[in-house]
């Protein structure tokens, strides 16, 4: 048995994560995005999505590290520290 993956749209010059467990579908989300050795929480608007990348709607800018995995358990924290 075979996968078929079906294109319903293509967009331009769009800022994209890589795709991970975390995305449940287009919305808003609570994204932590790096600054130093710091992660902030931040709200950002995700769009469509293919097997490998998620389209920002906004709430990012193009350069930002954002973690893609699942952070549900550190929800409500200010800031976390990478060490």
């Amino acid at each position: 048995m075979s996968k078929v993956f079906v294109i319903t749209s293509i967009k331009d010059d769009v800022l994209r994560i890589r795709n991970g467990s975390f995305y449940s579908g287009p919305g808003d989300y609570t994204l932590f995005v790096l600054d130093g050795n710091l992660l902030h929480p931040r709200q950002v608007r995700l769009g469509e999505c293919n097997y490998d990348y998620i389209e920002v709607v906004s709430g990012l800018e193009s350069g930002e590290q954002v973690v893609v995995s699942d952070m549900t358990k550190y929800k409500g924290k200010e800031k976390l520290k990478v060490e």
